[in-house]
């Protein structure tokens, strides 16, 4: 390993807000640089292990915090509401964040669960597709682990709004009841195996308990189901190259959709997916225990370095 790397906090523009990001700049430069767009309820310092093993391969990283959550601006007066009214939004960010990066580097984004369904999303935007080389999904958020009807989810979203009370109607409200900021317990449910990982990324919080946040709201959650619509119904013809990496005991998202989903990807794209299925993982592939983790890491950097040989 190389002297720690120490990334820089900058600020993003995009409509008129500033996100909150890190830059990690490696010391014998690759000529690569990886743009992480987070998961919901992520934060910032989530994945410093993994972009500094990045950064050891010589690839520069760009991590962001979405709106709404982590250091980035909240929507709501309420910090700990997760909410959005259209993924839209969190598109024309990451378009933004794409184009304040460095566009004399081949660039690889790496999606993780709702990151997923949002850089699905924005690639069918043909501006934001071009600036990209290749990309990697991680648990990628393409379908609800309920076994639940998305119409029947969107259904109970508005009953929920409709038991919301008189003074908050207008207001964004949890689709579960005081859905407050909790630490998750391995063995219960947490999203890795590994206590000693799991441990350390909650302590994030004690450090910054800024970036708490809670659960969705029901706003979030019909606009989710939108986007997932979108996403699904939409014919993608990929012209670069594509790693899907699913965790097979994943507890957030489903994993055989994104199986499906991959699936149905390599009979539309002319480059097909590459796909790997982390045998008993659970949800948080890159916290997860050596055994699950390696692996995953190791597929990663050998996709990002076939581009040596492309």
């Amino acid at each position: 390993m190389t002297a720690e790397i120490i990334p820089e906090r900058i600020q993003i523009e995009s409509s008129g807000r500033r996100l909150e990001g890190l830059v990690y700049t490696p010391l014998r430069p690759s000529g690569k640089q990886v743009l992480i767009v987070q998961g919901r309820n992520e934060m910032l310092y989530k994945y410093q292990d993994f972009s500094r093993q990045l950064c050891d391969s010589g690839i520069q990283v760009t991590v962001y915090d979405h709106i709404g959550q982590g250091f980035s601006p909240r929507i709501t007066s309420d910090p700990e509401m997760c909410h959005i009214d259209s993924f839209d939004t969190y598109v024309t960010d990451l378009g933004n964040v794409i184009k304040s990066l460095s566009n004399t580097m081949p660039l690889t984004v790496i999606a993780i669960s709702m990151g997923g369904l949002i850089t699905l999303k924005a690639v069918q935007r043909t501006e934001i597709m071009k600036s990209i080389s290749r990309l990697i999904f991680i648990s990628p958020f393409l379908g609800i682990r309920q076994p639940v009807p998305t119409f029947m989810i969107k259904a109970l979203s508005h009953l929920r709004d409709l038991l919301s009370t008189p003074f908050s109607r207008n207001e964004p409200v949890f689709f579960y009841f005081n859905d407050r900021f909790r630490k998750r317990t391995v063995g219960l449910d947490a999203n890795t195996h590994d206590i000693q990982r799991n441990e350390s990324y909650y302590s994030l919080y004690s450090q910054y308990p800024e970036a708490k946040l809670g659960g969705m709201t029901t706003s979030w959650l019909r606009a989710a189901i939108t986007c997932l619509n979108s996403v699904w119904s939409y014919r993608y013809d990929m012209d670069v190259p594509c790693l899907f990496l699913a965790a097979e005991k994943d507890n957030m998202v489903s994993s055989a959709e994104i199986m499906r989903f991959a699936e149905k990807l390599a009979a539309s794209s002319r480059i097909k997916p590459n796909i790997v299925r982390i045998k008993n993982s659970l949800h948080d592939i890159l916290i997860e225990e050596d055994q699950y983790r390696t692996p995953a890491v190791a597929a990663i950097l050998n996709f990002i370095k076939l581009s040596d040989e492309t």
